[in-house]
């Protein structure tokens, strides 16, 4: 495989002097280019590893944010060897801005949760909110308590909402963003529709501003049997792109519709699957 991978001080430099990154041209092994199952194995099983890594040190609590967004730059790193391709663009938005923010995002595969704390990572400590059966994996469940992830239900929206609020501003007041997925569940379809705006009115509630963020990230296949376990599609980039920051005012629902705007004409020129237009 190429050592042409970009390291993380030089990752991170590129991110905060030009706001953008891209993978850089690099060869791949023949297994990689030939063969789709050995790609997956490789890519899961490395995953895995720095996710049992990185639960481990929170188990003896020596877990931190730099430890997670160090990881996360593992995570893009595995990406790349396995044929993937990483474009990142918009984070001169934030230049000169002092956060926290609120980051709200589309979810379309596990990729997002694994990389984008690493990419705010330049100009935030970043938590996310999860749902609450995520705590009791093994190694993923000690990691996100390490990073004080927000736990939500996901079957009782008044709950969860209050939850958010309660424990999304102790968070944002202590200087970390958060991260949103507003969907109900990780789809490469993007449904309008069900994008809540739980992150417009944790904005509002906190006085901070909204990050919208468009992901495409189908480069992983949600898997059939085991969602997390799914095939590896190198053909497919993966795109990271920041929006505007939006200070939040009156009820949110500006706000909410700029983001669902933004997401959205991301999607239309990336090619992605759009439900409800």
């Amino acid at each position: 495989m190429s050592s042409v991978l970009i390291n993380k001080r030089a990752f991170w430099r590129e991110l905060a002097t030009n706001g953008s990154y891209e993978t850089p041209a690099m060869g791949l092994s023949w297994r990689v280019r030939k063969w789709p199952f050995w790609r997956a194995v490789v890519y899961h099983v490395r995953v895995n590893l720095v996710v049992v890594r990185c639960g481990t040190l929170a188990l003896f609590r020596l877990f931190n944010p730099v430890r997670w967004a160090e990881a996360c730059h593992d995570m893009v790193k595995i990406a790349e060897l396995c044929g993937g391709r990483i474009t990142i663009s918009g984070l001169e938005k934030l230049f000169g801005r002092q956060g926290p923010f609120v980051f709200v995002c589309n979810h379309m595969s596990s990729v997002e949760t694994l990389q984008l704390a690493g990419i705010t990572a330049t100009f935030s400590d970043t938590t996310f909110i999860v749902k609450k059966s995520l705590m009791s994996y093994p190694f993923m469940g000690s990691l996100l308590k390490g990073m004080r992830a927000i736990a939500i239900t996901r079957r009782d929206p008044r709950e969860d909402l209050q939850c958010v609020l309660e424990e999304g501003a102790e968070r944002l007041s202590r200087g970390i963003s958060i991260i949103v997925f507003p969907q109900a569940t990780r789809s490469d379809v993007f449904c309008r529709k069900k994008f809540t705006s739980i992150g417009a009115k944790l904005a509002l509630r906190s006085k901070v501003p909204v990050i919208p963020v468009a992901v495409k990230t189908d480069f992983v296949e949600n898997g059939t049997l085991i969602k997390d376990l799914g095939r590896v599609c190198p053909e497919r980039p993966i795109c990271y792109r920041f929006g505007p920051v939006l200070e939040v005012t009156g009820n949110g629902k500006a706000a909410h519709a700029k983001t669902i705007e933004f997401i959205t004409g991301c999607l239309r020129e990336w090619g992605g699957k759009i439900e409800d237009e």
